[in-house]
């Protein structure tokens, strides 16, 4: 079912596509701000896997670096990352998207009330 009434050339949005604009975000919210937190955890635990990896190693500090960005447990948490990163950025993208569906309603409902549609 399409919510969006054909006028002419204009497109409006239905009340009901709004309501389930504003439950997405309502019941995304937490999985967002747990996306953002696997995302902060990703990263402090790159830092955390290079610094373990580098003292594996003698020498200069530069092969060292070198040596343990090779290691594959570098390379898992870059994919974990990689990934968290993917994750927090699809729900942030899908939120931003269904407020912005809400911002174009209100601005729609504002032009009826001032009968410029």
């Amino acid at each position: 079912m399409n919510d969006v009434k054909p006028i002419g050339n204009e497109r409006f949005i239905s009340t009901e596509e709004v309501d389930r604009a504003l439950q997405f975000i309502r019941d995304n919210s937490l999985a967002l701000a747990e996306a953002k937190g696997a995302q902060v955890s990703a990263q402090h635990l790159l830092k955390h896997v290079l610094a373990v990896e580098m003292c594996k190693y003698d020498g200069p500090i530069s092969k060292a670096d070198m040596l343990a960005k090779a290691s594959q447990a570098y390379v898992d948490a870059i994919d974990r990352e990689v990934n968290a990163t993917i994750e927090y950025e699809k729900l942030r993208g899908l939120i931003n998207a269904a407020d912005k569906k809400i911002e174009v309603w209100r601005t729609q409902e504002s032009n009826v009330r001032a009968g410029k549609l």
